[in-house]
């Protein structure tokens, strides 16, 4: 068993608090880092606040509706009028603000989340994926090209569930069944670009979508990781230098302790700030 001198031992223990201190500081910062994207992730999925409009027919809460501005009335959206997309139809009481809400209308939200009448269409959706207009009246269907889109998918539907069925005619005039269900969906309205294979991750875009309830270039995605690995670096670099630091004076002079747990606590908070200010500046990026 090797034999340590006093000093010796005081350093090896002052040595150990320090990186107990860098790990608990860490874990901390790693609940500061989930309670930030939570918040994001909240904000993005606020309560709708919709506006009373006239019905051109029967339209259920949860069906997509194209806006005639001439006549103030809505009527329910296929591949035909996709351009004029405008909402979804919502509850009386689902909204948190509810404009114009009296009788023979139906409310419509155009921001917030929303459940919204979807189908297997075009294939299972998948949380993340952007919801595009279909052959069926008022049913979305996951957008595999650049089109208008009602928002982001909540979570996933692939048929089974389903609250109906129907046969609809594809382009090339065979017949396709198809399963209606709902899913909760961030609603904005937003012309959707399918994003070049191979730019960015799948996993990064659909994170950044749900996050930002919003379709996000591949500009923004670049800018978004400089700004996340360049920070990152920049608090790889400081832990280190002050732990290495912290080890190396103790060794030279343990009495001076106080004084190397002050520039530890320094180096953890300046890399808490670093992240922090990161996170805000990639998210308000995100948000353009």
């Amino acid at each position: 068993m090797p034999h340590y001198t006093y000093m010796q031992v005081r350093a090896l223990g002052i040595a150990r608090k320090i990186r107990a201190i860098v790990v608990c500081r860490g874990t901390v910062l790693l609940l500061v880092l989930v309670v930030t994207t939570s918040l994001m992730s909240f904000g993005a999925q606020s309560a709708a606040i919709s506006q009373g409009y006239k019905p051109d027919g029967n339209l259920a809460p949860g069906a997509m509706v194209t806006l005639e501005a001439s006549q103030n009335t809505v009527t329910a959206t296929d591949t035909l009028n996709a351009n004029g997309l405008y909402g979804v139809v919502v509850g009386t009481n689902a909204a948190s603000l509810s404009v114009n809400n009296i009788s023979n209308t139906v409310q419509v939200a155009t921001s917030g989340s929303a459940q919204v009448f979807v189908s297997d269409l075009s294939g299972p959706i998948k949380a993340g994926d952007q919801i595009a207009p279909s052959a069926i009246r008022g049913v979305g269907m996951k957008a595999l090209t650049s089109a208008k889109v009602i928002g982001i998918a909540q979570r996933d539907f692939d048929g089974s569930g389903a609250i109906s069925a129907t046969t609809v005619k594809t382009t090339n005039g065979a017949s396709q069944v198809a399963h209606i269900g709902a899913v909760p969906v961030v609603v904005q309205v937003a012309y959707y670009t399918v994003p070049a294979k191979g730019a960015v991750p799948a996993f990064v875009q659909d994170f950044a979508q749900s996050v930002t309830g919003k379709t996000v270039s591949v500009a923004q995605l670049a800018i978004v990781l400089a700004i996340i690995f360049a920070a990152l670096a920049i608090v790889a670099f400081l832990m280190f230098a002050a732990v290495r630091g912290s080890i190396v004076s103790l060794g030279r002079n343990p009495l001076a302790a106080s004084n190397i747990y002050r520039g530890t606590f320094q180096a953890v908070a300046a890399s808490m700030t670093i992240l922090g200010v990161a996170i805000a500046s990639a998210y308000m990026v995100l948000r353009l």
